[in-house]
């Protein structure tokens, strides 16, 4: 039977999750702004770790995806880089959760791997779906995937509709990243 403190708890925990989900994209996109002005930039990655006490999950976020990076931005990682992350990932144990079970964690007190990461994937990029969905499942990962609505299928380098339905049907985590880029 749960408490009144587990709660309050429980529910503060998911505002933070997903304050943290949004904060991350801003976090990152700031921190490879600054550590990548006037510098080759190879990785394009941020990590996060909520520590809730005995729970601590890194959460990496990515931007663009791209099959090889030409003009470094800070925002971009090629493909071969993004599977030696996953590669080392595996590797090393970790198993993938999403923001739902973090969550679900929190309010129903679901276990998690000992080894959780979140991976997500910001803004909804062509490549996330032509070169991070095939290397995820390759891995037997899971991704979140935060898209802005209004340039799904509008414009030239973003998913479609039927893109995200896909990613949907094959298990990963679909988030609003808001209907126009910020």
């Amino acid at each position: 039977m749960r408490s009144e403190n587990h709660d309050e708890k429980a529910l503060g925990a998911r505002e933070f999750c997903l304050a943290v989900a949004g904060a991350g994209i801003i976090i990152f996109s700031l921190s490879f702004l600054f550590l990548s002005f006037g510098r080759n930039v190879k990785t394009a990655k941020s990590e996060i770790v909520l520590d809730f006490g005995e729970v601590k999950v890194p959460i990496l976020a990515y931007h663009r995806i791209k099959e090889k990076i030409e003009y470094p931005d800070g925002y971009s990682i090629d493909a071969f880089t993004l599977d030696s992350h996953l590669k080392y990932l595996k590797e090393n144990g970790y198993q993938t959760i999403s923001f739902s079970d973090l969550i679900k964690h929190f309010e129903e007190g679901k276990r998690l791997p000992e080894k959780s990461v979140i991976i997500s994937f910001d803004d909804g990029s062509v490549g996330h779906f032509d070169l991070a969905l095939p290397m995820l499942e390759y891995y037997g990962f899971k991704g979140t995937f935060f898209v802005f609505s209004g340039a799904l299928g509008k414009e030239s380098g973003y998913m479609t509709w039927n893109n995200v339905k896909e990613l949907q049907k094959r298990g990963m985590e679909i988030g609003s990243h808001s209907v126009t880029h910020p």
